[in-house]
């Protein structure tokens, strides 16, 4: 049994143990470094991950996978390998977290066969499985998922810093979320959460390329593409990243390219990125408006601010939360590790819930007597008629509730004498058309008596375990016919087994 917590980010991947006293502590990788870039590379013979990756990408894009994790929960294919075979995010998660097996191993002298690994709070329950199976195609029994904005509040000790709200706004490299979490005493409440799956640091690099771009175009009448000048597209990429992190520290930044046998160069300010990204800084603002609305909290009622994710240290985000809620976020912030740190405290939170004691070097620590209650992200129903013989989404679980949750509804058959029943599981929002949902699953009730002459009612019942994983079960009382499903989706399938 292991305490491990992973933090599976789109930019890097962290992993974090418990010291001697049981306090987490980052893990650094085979050459010493906290973190390494979630970055794939398949090379000739053997697979390549994290900085030398990236620079291999240099030379050949189409072999390896970066900015792949808004693609977790599709069947996109990002790369192939030298034979051929493709590849999509799933499959990069499955290498970079047996990378995180493989250094384990090397500096601990233990296999990693479990461990718990952050998801965004808005990851939809496909994206959720897909994450626990990459684990198991990398070695790893996935058996925790925490949100990474809850993880990345107890890796800030939000639950040992006093009764009150805190806000945590987390703006990775491919997704940005947002989660008020409420202390009162050795009790953690997820009071409300809300994500956007398309906002994340790559969206401000991309405005950076984007004008960088034009000013070259200006200059020199072309611009490098990624299909004509790989190797300067490349170095685009990279040089604007390392902008992006100058203006952290300072009000201005150099840019500097070779291309075409010239030189180009510029200088890129705070307020260019401020003008060029004003709309991504409302959108992550009005979703964390609305979760203080949801969460009935107001600006002033929070007790403590938090930023974490690299993008999130930009000072036009800083700037905007100041502007928006008149105050400045914690300084105290640990803003890079914070979600790995977390995920390793919540999974030794889930061991010792299952009655299973911490020991770290031979020596058994005291329980850390917290409780923590998170909630969905999601709303999720079923598909029924509405009055006007629409088949829509009637919600059963609803966005916001506790997880774990377990929900039961009674709903009419809709002809009578029918003797089966086929019920379609769907995520998305009450009374939207079943086309517009996400198809979860698909169960059958068979062997029903046929009624006619009163309503022929079934309950269906939608469970979420502690992983918010999605069970299934449509009953019959008048027969006591039973359906039951998982929803374990498999790669270019979207249907459940009964």
């Amino acid at each position: 049994m292991s305490i491990v917590g992973i933090d599976l980010g789109n930019s890097n991947t962290s992993i974090a143990i418990p010291d001697h006293q049981g306090n987490p502590v980052v893990m650094p990788n085979e050459v010493g470094d906290l973190y390494t870039p979630s970055v794939v590379y398949f090379d000739d013979d053997r697979v390549i991950v994290g900085t030398e990756a990236s620079n291999a990408l240099i030379l050949d894009p189409t072999r390896g996978a970066i900015n792949w994790k808004r693609h977790m929960g599709t069947d996109e294919l990002l790369c192939e390998d030298a034979d051929g075979k493709e590849y999509c995010a799933r499959d990069v998660a499955a290498v970079l977290l047996k990378n995180v097996a493989e250094v384990y191993a090397q500096k601990t002298g233990s296999l990693l066969t479990d461990a718990a690994v952050s998801v965004p709070a808005n990851y939809t329950d496909r994206q959720k499985q897909e994450t626990i199976d990459a684990g198991e195609l990398g070695g790893i029994d996935v058996f925790l998922t925490p949100h990474e904005p809850t993880a990345a509040g107890f890796g800030n000790s939000v639950h040992l810093r006093g009764d009150g709200d805190a806000i945590l706004f987390d703006l990775g490299g491919g997704t940005f979320d947002v989660s008020l979490l409420r202390v009162s005493g050795n009790h953690v409440e997820v009071k409300a959460t809300n994500g956007d799956p398309a906002l994340g640091g790559q969206d401000f690099n991309q405005r950076i390329i984007d004008s960088v771009l034009e000013r070259i175009d200006a200059e020199f009448g072309s611009r490098p593409t990624k299909e004509a000048d790989p190797v300067a597209w490349q170095d685009v990429i990279q040089r604007v990243e390392q902008v992006k992190i100058s203006l952290t520290a300072r009000e201005s930044a150099p840019f500097m390219l070779s291309f075409n046998g010239r030189v180009f160069s510029t200088t890129i300010t705070r307020a260019d990125l401020a003008g060029w990204t004003g709309d991504l800084l409302d959108r992550a603002m009005d979703l964390a408006e609305e979760t203080l609305s949801e969460a009935g909290v107001r600006p002033d009622q929070v007790r403590e601010i938090l930023r974490v994710g690299g993008a999130s240290q930009m000072p036009c985000f800083e700037e905007a939360i100041e502007e928006r809620f008149g105050r400045k976020s914690s300084c105290h912030a640990e803003p890079f590790y914070a979600v790995a740190l977390g995920t390793m405290t919540l999974a030794r939170l889930e061991r010792e819930r299952k009655g299973e004691q911490t020991e770290v070097a031979g020596r058994k620590l005291p329980p850390l007597e917290c409780c923590l209650q998170d909630l969905t992200a999601h709303p999720v129903g079923v598909r029924a008629l509405d009055d006007r013989g629409r088949l829509v989404n009637s919600v059963i679980l609803k966005k916001g509730i506790p997880i774990p949750s377990d929900h039961t509804l009674a709903y009419q058959l809709a002809e009578p004498g029918q003797t089966s029943a086929s019920i379609h599981i769907l995520q998305g929002l009450n009374a939207a058309l079943a086309e517009d949902c996400q198809l979860l699953g698909a169960l059958e009730l068979d062997g029903l008596s046929p009624l006619h002459d009163v309503p022929h009612q079934i309950d269906i019942r939608l469970k979420l375990d502690r992983n918010a994983m999605l069970t299934a079960e449509a009953y019959d009382p008048a027969c006591g016919k039973r359906a039951e499903m998982a929803v374990q989706y498999k790669q270019d399938e979207e249907r459940v087994g009964v």
